[in-house]
């Protein structure tokens, strides 16, 4: 046993001990932090000195262990105070802070419904972020709140916890106080990181390039929890960075030999507009793979970004799809690397819900779609109606998902657990079918929008927008669409306007724009301001999202 460790009872928990194991080797490098000041390593040895510092100074004033918040930025505290609270006993949770763009008051008010329904047991966070809080008069209830910059130097103990608790929350859907927290287990994180390292052929020569955020699965999951466990070493770059100065991502790629990055549909687009006019630059014949995820992955995209960096040695097999989700700890599929994922062509006509898809040519009426890949072990999918009634291969309809690392419900949300996880199957509310023994996610059922790969609900915003003087009560619908220019879907808000508001439109425009903005970090693309009664209704008497949009695109 190593020395600051209690076993609970003996617990078997495969996730800890490989993490444990690590720290025998207190030299190899955890990670590299890229900031805009400087490169810091972080080590295995430095890791655990520093995860042992969160432990005693949590211990010293936190009585009944629960949920961490952790509200930090891109630093390299990030890495120890999230593997410190799963090795002492506690619950971790990464939270994201507001942006430049962002009103901080605004920001941290969308929080508070979070923070009352989940209770924290601590908040740990930086000095000018507890500012914020404060200012914001933000109720923290009777979670204890701790500045890293006065953590304490003594080391506290490890613990082995059973591997069924609940090892961390990944929040998902939006990034304020209505998403949902997704409960996972040490045993699912654990059976995960074994598959999908498997499904990627991970190995120790490998780097992992990453600007993704910490609090997003993708961040997290592919290029944190899952590459410790198999002591890969990653380069971890500040998401508001790369968004400024996007070619940052290549730069690192080239300075460490990177060989995996994962990067939403619209960041490849981002990467092509903006980096691809100085792509001679670039030697990217290091990367194993480049990993479309968390958007519908177009094929159309990748055609951009091989022309755009085929001078920069990139080739088709490097590009790759993978389909995942929170709910499933990451990946739920995943082309096979070294080879070029899959291509069809189907009628356009033909890719409703419960449509058989009809396969054809490369002609002006056919959709060309790529596969996201096959199922990766220890998971199994179903393609269901309406009525939950499974479908032959070929046929559209909900994806569901079950296996060995499904999450263990929604914190704190028994009404949303009970509705998407039923007699263990998760329904995803995605639309795709199943064709040659692989996944073609075609996009969602419900008001989810994805908007450059981040999940926002549609009525999230339109409560937003409801609330905004000169807008008529409940007479607000967000939209999205796929605009090709920038890889993603864009968010439309259209909004009937009451009579007071004539002459203050603009007034009322910028307000919506900023209380969104504030809320959840996207800008929309336009915001309409319409008359009484343009609004479409369903027959139920329901505002329709697609009738509008509809409406809308025609204008």
């Amino acid at each position: 046993m190593l020395t600051g460790q209690i076993d609970c009872m003996g617990n078997s928990n495969k996730y800890i001990k490989k993490i444990l194991k690590n720290f025998e080797c207190p030299s190899n490098v955890f990670a590299h932090i890229i900031t805009k000041e400087h490169n810091e390593i972080i080590s295995w040895g430095d890791l655990e000195i520093e995860c042992k510092r969160t432990i005693s100074t949590l211990n010293k004033s936190v009585h009944e262990k629960g949920v961490v918040l952790i509200f930090l930025r891109h630093q390299k505290e990030l890495f120890s105070t999230f593997l410190g609270c799963m090795l002492g006993g506690y619950t971790p949770s990464f939270m994201p802070c507001s942006s430049p763009r962002q009103d901080p008051t605004l920001y941290w008010q969308s929080h508070q419904k979070l923070i009352n329904t989940i209770l924290p047991c601590a908040i740990i966070t930086s000095s000018d972020v507890a500012k914020e809080m404060k200012d914001a008069s933000l109720d923290l209830q009777n979670a204890s709140l701790f500045e890293i910059e006065n953590f304490e130097n003594e080391l506290g103990e490890f613990v082995i916890q059973n591997e069924t608790n609940i090892a961390l929350l990944q929040h998902s859907s939006g990034t304020t106080g209505l998403k949902k927290g997704v409960a996972l287990s040490f045993q699912a994180i654990h059976a995960h990181a074994v598959s999908y390292g498997k499904s990627i052929k991970l190995n120790e020569n490998d780097k992992i390039v990453s600007w993704l955020p910490l609090y997003h699965d993708m961040g997290l999951m592919a290029c944190f929890i899952t590459p410790a466990f198999h002591s890969i070493t990653t380069i971890q770059i500040d998401a508001f960075d790369w968004v400024t100065k996007p070619e940052i991502l290549f730069d690192n790629i080239m300075a460490y030999n990177g060989t995996f990055t994962w990067l939403p549909n619209f960041a490849f687009e981002h990467m092509s507009n903006i980096v691809g006019k100085k792509a001679e630059m670039y030697d990217l014949s290091s990367m194993r793979a480049f990993i479309n995820c968390s958007e519908t992955c177009k094929a159309a995209t990748f055609d951009k970004f091989l022309n755009s960096f085929k001078v920069s040695k990139v080739i088709p097999n490097q590009l790759q799809c993978c389909y995942a989700m929170a709910e499933v700890v990451f990946g739920v599929t995943q082309t096979k690397i070294n080879n070029i994922p899959e291509r069809i062509f189907v009628e356009k006509s033909s890719l409703n819900r419960n449509d058989s898809i009809i396969l054809t040519e490369k002609i002006e009426s056919a959709a060309e779609l790529i596969e996201t890949g096959e199922i990766i072990d220890g998971l199994k999918i179903d393609i269901v109606d309406e009525n939950r009634t499974p479908l032959e291969l070929g046929r559209i309809g909900e994806i569901t998902i079950s296996g060995d690392f499904l999450f263990s419900g929604y914190n704190k949300d028994s009404v949303q657990t009970e509705e998407r996880l039923i007699e263990g199957h998760y329904y995803s509310r995605d639309l795709g079918f199943i064709h040659n023994n692989k996944i073609y996610v075609l996009g969602r059922i419900d008001d989810l929008i994805i908007i450059n790969g981040r999940n926002i609900y549609a009525h999230q915003i339109e409560a937003i927008t409801n609330s905004i003087d000169g807008v008529k009560p409940g007479r607000a619908v967000a939209v999205s669409y796929f605009e090709e220019r920038v890889g993603s879907e864009v968010l439309v808000i259209i909004a009937e306007k009451l009579p007071s508001a004539i002459g203050n439109e603009v007034k009322i425009i910028k307000n919506i724009m900023m209380q969104v903005l504030s809320a959840i970090d996207v800008t929309p693309k336009a915001v309409k301001l319409v008359e009484p009664g343009w609004l479409v209704k369903t027959s139920s008497g329901k505002i329709s999202r697609k009738e509008n949009l509809k409406k809308y695109l025609k204008k």
